[in-house]
């Protein structure tokens, strides 16, 4: 009796903290993850720049000027008009929200953005819980990967955008309900090939645990396949904005490459397994993401095409 029960009871219990995890921040959570991802300055939330406000409403106007080009996204005034910029920690872009539910999306900033050429870097910015040695070869090397162009940070707030209007919980909720249906699926038949009510607790635990293993790896990946996909479709669909985006997204994959660099020396030791020599975030098993010298290089192959056709046809 007990092995029935377990059947049904472990998927479900983690069917229940996938489903969570994958639905909650985005919805019913969306303002505690907003809260847990916010930058604080003594102890207040760091407001997003008029300039980057500016930036968000120039975005969504080229955005909406080439709708059409991108079918999948679904790109429509009210929709954008349900994503909202706030400044977020670190120096990754982030997105929190689901645009098909009725609390709306967030977009994270990074605070480095408010950055210009010859502004000097926030004394906030830590490596490791140390201060920046900004007069050594890596800290002239990050304070100058933070200085970027304000067209690279219409392009990041793009692409941001545009991995926002992919919908993507809509396809992790499937995944994870679809993953654990079928780990449900796979051990009640195993239950009954094996005649587990009648096998000891050890090996019925081991088979259940089994079940459990793989259908957590099967969801780990597929959901790194996801992102991964999107991450890739995000920037085709960048691309298609004009020249100045192809443009500005060399200026900014360049910028990440020699921030990850720069973070590597910094870190010591723990940099070698954070980052590679050429600015990609180390991988074991999973790639959560696109390595950044990939997506370099697509938008320089980008560039390229675009410099190698007559002026007059360029977009």
């Amino acid at each position: 009796m007990y092995s029935r029960w377990v059947t049904f009871l472990a998927p479900g219990v983690l069917t229940a903290v996938g489903l969570g995890v994958t639905i909650v921040p985005h919805t019913t959570g969306l303002q505690y993850a907003k809260e847990a991802t916010q930058a604080y300055k003594n102890g207040f939330p760091v407001p997003v720049p008029s300039k980057i406000h500016n930036m968000f409403l120039e975005v969504k106007q080229d955005l909406l000027a080439c709708a059409s080009s991108l079918p999948s996204h679904n790109i429509t005034e009210e929709r954008l008009n349900n994503i909202k910029p706030y400044t977020v920690f670190g120096f990754e872009m982030f997105n929190l929200g689901w645009l098909r539910s009725e609390y709306g999306c967030w977009l994270g900033v990074p605070e480095y953005f408010k950055y210009v050429d010859g502004c000097p870097p926030s004394q906030r910015i830590r490596v490791n819980h140390r201060p920046v040695p900004w007069q050594e070869p890596a800290g002239r090397k990050l304070k100058d990967s933070l200085s970027i162009s304000d067209d690279a940070k219409q392009f990041a707030i793009a692409r941001e955008t545009l991995l926002i209007c992919q919908d993507e919980p809509d396809k992790y909720f499937v995944n994870t309900f679809g993953n654990m249906s079928v780990s449900v699926a796979l051990a009640r038949g195993l239950h009954l090939r094996l005649n587990l009510s009648s096998k000891p607790m050890l090996v019925t635990g081991i088979i259940y645990s089994m079940v459990i293993t793989i259908g957590v790896t099967f969801w780990f990946f597929i959901n790194d396949n996801l992102a991964v996909r999107a991450e890739r479709t995000a920037d085709s669909a960048a691309a298609l904005l004009g020249e100045r985006y192809v443009r500005a997204g060399v200026e900014y994959c360049d910028s990440i490459v020699r921030r990850n660099q720069a973070l590597r020396d910094l870190m010591g030791e723990d940099g070698d397994s954070v980052f590679t020599a050429f600015g990609n975030e180390q991988t074991l098993v999973r790639m959560r993401h696109v390595p950044i010298v990939e997506r370099l290089n697509f938008f320089k192959e980008k560039l390229d095409a675009i410099n190698s056709q007559p002026s007059q046809t360029r977009a």
